[in-house]
């Protein structure tokens, strides 16, 4: 359990005017930005990651005459991003996207749900899971969701409200 650091919370309390509710708003807005800064810097970490171990991939392929694997280059990791994560990192590259759009997308990167009976359904629960519950999206048209704080160029129908 994580220890409580009582000069912050008196901080916290005295900064928001003795506030409960505004001082934990400020609070969780501040660990989301510190989440997002953290998810930015394991980005480039992978990316560096990815540099070195594709240095040395790329000298043992020359050494052995194998092709080296591919690697993730947000995660360093051999496997690509499935089911929830798949989305949120297409996501975050910007855009309105619909469930149709994504799994198109998805099936374009290789990341489409392989084992799933419904796959349109799967991503599409992914989706609503990301704007619901993890609140990472925000609905921008019927059935049409963006990564909130990533551009998005809406189409037409989003502009006008029509469907």
């Amino acid at each position: 359990m994580a220890k409580v650091d009582i000069p912050r919370v008196i901080k916290a309390l005295e900064e928001s005017q003795n506030d409960p509710d505004a001082a934990i708003r400020k609070l969780a807005a501040e660990a989301e930005e510190r989440e997002a800064e953290a998810e930015a810097l394991r980005g480039v970490a992978g990316a560096i990651r990815l540099l070195t171990d594709g240095a040395a991939n790329a000298a043992e392929a020359r050494r052995t005459g194998a092709a080296p694997p591919a690697r993730d280059a947000l995660n360093g990791s051999a496997e690509p991003p499935t089911g929830m994560e798949a989305v949120r990192r297409v996501m975050k590259e910007g855009g309105v996207w619909t469930g149709r759009a994504m799994l198109d997308e998805l099936s374009r990167r290789g990341w489409e749900p392989k084992n799933a009976k419904h796959p349109l359904a799967t991503v599409e629960a992914a989706m609503d899971r990301l704007f619901r519950v993890k609140k990472e999206t925000e609905r921008v048209g019927r059935g049409e969701y963006a990564y909130k704080g990533f551009p998005a160029s809406p189409n037409l129908e989003t502009l006008t409200g029509e469907s």
